[in-house]
């Protein structure tokens, strides 16, 4: 869906991020896409989205991404009160099920580059 969308140069998919000092320590982030300079990490979940994946994907973004990077939650669910406000405070972009039934991924996922 990344390369569809024509905004994206680079697309890679289950990139292993193995953390330097740390002894076997590693994170699996389904989506990387780039375009220009600015990265955007994607995690996708087939079901309800937990705290802790907000939290991993806001650290991956932090720490690997830099300033200009954003990060997206993709879910085959409807996001819930909770877990949106959570995403918000972390600036991490929820595109669910609705989103994906109505069309608007490719939408979605430009839209990570204008941020």
């Amino acid at each position: 869906a990344c390369l569809d969308t024509g905004a994206f140069h680079d697309v890679r998919s289950s990139v292993v991020v193995d953390w330097p000092g740390a002894n076997q320590v590693t994170n699996e982030l389904d989506v990387m896409a780039t375009s220009g300079v600015k990265t955007a990490f994607i995690s996708c979940k087939a079901s309800a989205v937990k705290t802790e994946a907000l939290n991993e994907l806001a650290i991956l973004r932090d720490r690997f991404g830099g300033q200009m990077a954003r990060a997206a939650i993709v879910t085959a669910e409807r996001g819930r009160a909770p877990m949106r406000q959570r995403a918000a405070e972390l600036n991490i972009d929820v595109i669910e099920l609705e989103d994906l039934k109505n069309g608007f991924l490719p939408q979605r996922l430009r839209a990570l580059l204008r941020g």
